[in-house]
């Protein structure tokens, strides 16, 4: 287990215990030193009221946008800590939100009303490690397990659903069988969150290395929030999705895969999904389509020249993560080849344009646009260099020869 904290971290422990508190960090930063990961935050939980809290860091900037909670959040080196009262939770009336919350001396009761064993311990130099639920034995066993009864955390908060979905996929754990069978049960509550809450999760999810797994063992629960994925290709789909690359936009490429171009619109608009996410799965749907069987002599030349670089890639490895064909493979390691030597395969890559023509004496308009895309092909299928002479010289042919 990792035991150095940062140096804000332990001012801020340090300052609260001199001043009689308790004080831990806790949660996902616990669970992280445990797995001799370096954390990318820290979360303090403490025995002081919020407004001790501000008496012990009186000189220093704070936010107080959390205090009905519990939490402020404290400045310290240029630094963000949100340090939060020991507290139990009431009521969660919309199935996301506590009602209230009341504070407690208990940091057990702290830890108690926390999502799973492996985010519900605690930790200080002074004490080391603070376990009450068995979170190091389930880290041990690569077990995400609910604190306490299952049902009641999914009814607390239906998020924790998919966040338990995505820490089983992005750490590559099993569901304990208690918690998988109250996900499936609960998942009706899972349309009380936001699309934006449910995107993120998903968008987290899929860049896991057990994706796969997670998205077929909680096929139940993602479907009841976004049922057109529910099809007898889903599980295809999500075991096909382990061999794309760790790519979010790709991955969710591949998920959405069993849905036609108006369905798949309603689901990326759906899942609030940013728009440069949603245009590249539907450019790589797009040029799914175009791939050219066999790929053969030009073929790829001419996808590339349809669909541009990034969405023939994105086409390529979707269709290699289908079938395992080889000639897909090839078909990647000859794009990256072609990208890397600068091959012409749009009209910005030709070394003509149309005022080079204009110069020449030809009118612009329609008639140059074929010219120009006529060169083009010519010069990606081999019959012209790409030398401005030798496309000049063919594009006044084919001028002349429309005028006679």
């Amino acid at each position: 287990m990792r035991t150095e904290l940062p140096e804000t971290v332990n001012k801020a422990l340090s300052m609260l215990h001199q001043a009689g508190f308790e004080a831990y960090v806790v949660g996902g930063c616990v669970r992280d030193m445990l797995m001799d990961h370096s954390p990318k935050d820290y979360d303090l939980a403490t025995s002081a009221h919020p407004q001790a809290i501000q008496r012990v860091f009186a000189g220093f900037a704070m936010t107080l946008e959390g205090l009905k909670h519990g939490t402020v959040r404290v400045i310290l080196n240029h630094e963000p800590l949100e340090i939060t009262t020991f507290r139990v939770d009431g009521g969660y009336s919309d199935g996301r939100h506590p009602d209230a919350v009341r504070f407690t001396p208990s940091l057990e009761e702290d830890l108690l009303r926390r999502d799973f064993t492996i985010n519900a311990m605690a930790y200080a130099p002074e004490t080391g490690l603070i376990d009450p639920f068995g979170g190091r034995a389930d880290i041990a066993a690569r077990l995400i397990r609910c604190v306490g009864d299952p049902e009641k955390r999914f009814s607390e908060d239906a998020l924790r659903i998919l966040r338990g979905l995505r820490f089983a996929a992005v750490l590559d754990f099993e569901i304990h069988p208690d918690t998988l069978q109250a996900m499936e049960r609960l998942s009706p509550k899972l349309n009380l969150i936001s699309a934006e809450r449910v995107e993120a999760e998903l968008m987290k999810l899929l860049t896991g290395p057990a994706a796969s797994r997670s998205l077929i063992l909680g096929r139940a629960a993602l479907c009841a929030r976004m049922p057109c994925l529910d099809d007898a290709g889903y599980e295809e789909r999500a075991r096909a999705l382990a061999r794309l690359p760790r790519d979010a936009d790709l991955r969710l490429a591949m998920l959405l895969g069993g849905l036609d171009e108006q369905a798949l619109s309603g689901a990326l608009t759906g899942l609030k999904s940013s728009r440069a996410t949603a245009g590249r799965v539907q450019r790589a749907r797009a040029a799914l389509q175009k791939i050219p069987v066999p790929l053969e002599n030009t073929a790829l030349r001419l996808l590339i020249r349809d669909v541009g670089f990034a969405a023939a890639a994105d086409a390529l490895n979707l269709r290699l993560a289908q079938t395992g064909e080889a000639a897909f493979a090839r078909a990647l390691e000859e794009l990256q080849g072609l990208r890397a030597s600068g091959a012409c395969l749009s009209l910005k890559d030709m070394r003509l344009d149309g005022g080079a023509l204009i110069r020449s004496g030809m009118a612009p308009g329609p008639e140059m646009g074929r010219i120009l895309n006529t060169l083009l092909d010519r010069v990606i299928q081999g019959e012209l260099k790409n030398q401005p002479e030798d496309l000049l010289a063919a594009a006044l042919e084919m001028a002349r020869h429309k005028i006679e």
